[in-house]
């Protein structure tokens, strides 16, 4: 008798409970969805998911959406919905948070109170199992913890096929979490935590993660704008189709702003869409965003560097295109960056005076810089100022770094030697062609680089120094007979007349129609008493056209 009481006690109750479950169930099943993805080559996949909130968030697994190009979901109702955009994923935990184009969505019931050991848990149908089909019972073994809030748990059995994804409730009706399968060779099943996917969010530094990269579909920008700007900024163009669904999503949420505009048509231009980048630049304009300078700025520099190539890829932009809205953008806001780009349109026009005086006008400005005051100095040379004026200038650009010179330096002052040389203030060059081999390094220069000291060396009277120049000159390019012909005038100058002979026959060896390798020869055997060899080779410079070969014979 006592058996059999107790045996009716737990039939009521599991009636009782069953009776639960078939009340909150049909609710529950609400909530339940399909997502279906393709990639570029129109594969498709399926997997189950869940709403998550009432305004059109779905949360399914991360694994279907890798290589994904679209997507869509489909309700426990069979309507149909599109995939606008990724809102949050993580591959750790296999979570991906999906926005679409529904208005509104049935909110799950979300549990409050936190789980137990050994509670009974249901695992719901398949979003397609037949509203007939109950839940399956199932029990916590397990409750591990992770991001110090959120509950990984395990469950006693093992998941059927395509139950992976489904959710999972607790006795009162209220959504613990979705299934997910071990991926471990092990039979267990496990839950991830409903509130994970409802607070899964991107966030700027999302920009450099693969999870994000790895999905092809639009992604859903941060809340604020400057976060939103930031992650645009971080993704770059490592993908075009990405990026520029991506600054859509922009112009959208913030059609005020110049950001969405300009990191757009950027992007058309480095791909050659020129037309569409002009039409978004238009776009920007008819809106009157709050930047007008930034747009104007934007669009004078892809004008520029449109025109400064050859061919032009969009005749519609010119220099002088780019010019007027480079002067725009300075009428809206007078900034000196945007004088620097009106400085090199009008030096890409020919019109020196006035690119000196933007890039010397820049010089007045917090963005007084080596660089500026170079580009001045190189006007002033195309226009054809005096040599010490434009020392002045390149004197000012060094004058911007603290010695020792660093690295950016070195272009400087390989010019300035340049100009030395031609003011006459020899000396003073070859101690600038030293610190630029100091700051460029001995393995990156030309033998001309070493010839070229090695002349002023010469001049000076620097022989030790010259003749180790022209040495290295020639390790660099020993096929070039005047090297050798200069290192025999060497030798033979510091009266070195064994060495400047066998430089000079080395000259003659590589090319015996150098009429100065001839020259020196017949000089070097007249000093060394040979008359006729020195004959002989003063003849043979001559018949090459050598003038001073055949006034020494004479």
């Amino acid at each position: 008798m006592k058996r059999t009481i107790i045996y009716i006690i737990c039939l009521f109750a599991t009636i009782s409970i069953t009776a639960q479950v078939q009340k909150w169930q049909k609710q529950a099943r609400q909530t339940q969805i399909t997502v279906f993805t393709w990639n570029a080559a129109g594969e498709m996949k399926q997997a189950q998911g869940v709403w998550i909130d009432a305004t059109g968030h779905a949360a399914t697994q991360y694994d279907i959406l890798k290589g994904a190009v679209r997507a869509s979901i489909t309700d426990a109702k069979g309507k149909e919905y599109k995939v606008t955009g990724i809102y949050g994923a993580s591959s750790l935990y296999n979570t991906a948070v999906l926005a679409t184009d529904a208005r509104k969505s049935p909110a799950p019931n979300v549990y409050t109170a936190q789980p137990s050991v050994g509670e009974y848990v249901w695992l719901m149908p398949t979003s397609k199992a037949d509203a007939k089909v109950p839940a399956t019972r199932d029990s916590i073994t397990r409750i591990d913890q992770f991001n110090e809030v959120y509950n990984y748990i395990t469950v006693n059995n093992p998941l059927e096929e395509r139950q992976t994804g489904v959710p999972v409730m607790n006795a009162s009706g209220q959504m613990i979490g979705l299934t997910q399968a071990s991926g471990r060779n092990d039979t267990k099943a496990y839950v991830i935590d409903i509130r994970y996917a409802q607070q899964l969010r991107l966030s700027v530094m999302d920009a450099t993660r693969p999870d994000y990269r790895d999905i092809l579909i639009t992604k859903i920008l941060p809340d604020d704008e400057k976060d939103a700007q930031t992650f645009i900024y971080l993704y770059g163009t490592q993908d075009t189709l990405q990026y520029l669904s991506m600054t859509d999503a922009f112009i959208a949420r913030y059609p005020a702003v110049s950001t969405g505009y300009t990191s757009k048509a950027e992007m058309l231009c480095a791909q050659g869409s020129y037309d569409a980048a002009a039409a978004t630049y238009q776009d920007a304009l008819k809106v009157k965003v709050i930047a007008l300078d930034e747009i104007q700025y934007s669009m004078a520099r892809m004008m520029y560097q449109a025109s400064n190539r050859n061919p032009s890829p969009y005749p519609a932009w010119t220099l002088q295109t780019a010019l007027d809205a480079t002067n725009r953008a300075i009428a809206a806001k007078d900034l000196p960056i945007y004088h620097i780009l009106k400085a090199h349109c009008l030096f890409a026009q020919k019109n020196y005076l006035e690119a000196e005086n933007e890039f010397l006008h820049v010089c007045t400005t917090n963005m007084r810089s080596a660089e500026n005051f170079t580009y001045a100095s190189q006007c002033r040379q195309m226009r054809g100022d005096s040599i010490p004026n434009i020392i002045a200038l390149q004197d000012s650009a060094l004058a911007c770094f603290s010695k020792p010179y660093p690295k950016d330096a070195a272009p400087i002052l390989l010019l300035r030697a340049v100009n030395l040389t031609q003011a006459g203030r020899k000396r003073e060059a070859i101690a600038d062609y030293n610190t630029y081999e100091h700051l460029a390094g001995s393995s990156s220069l030309t033998y001309l680089f070493y010839y070229e000291r090695e002349q002023l060396e010469a001049q000076c009277r620097m022989y030790p120094a010259a003749l180790n120049d022209i040495e290295r000159a020639i390790k660099l390019n020993p096929g070039e007979a005047i090297l050798y012909a200069e290192l025999a005038s060497l030798n033979y100058r510091v009266n070195q007349l064994d060495d400047a002979e066998r430089a000079a026959r080395d000259a003659i060896q590589v090319n015996d129609k150098l009429p100065d390798a001839w020259r020196i020869l017949g000089v070097i055997m007249r000093d060394k008493g040979k008359a006729e060899e020195s004959r002989k080779a003063l003849e043979k410079a001559a018949e090459l056209g050598d003038g001073i070969a055949a006034k020494l014979l004479k």
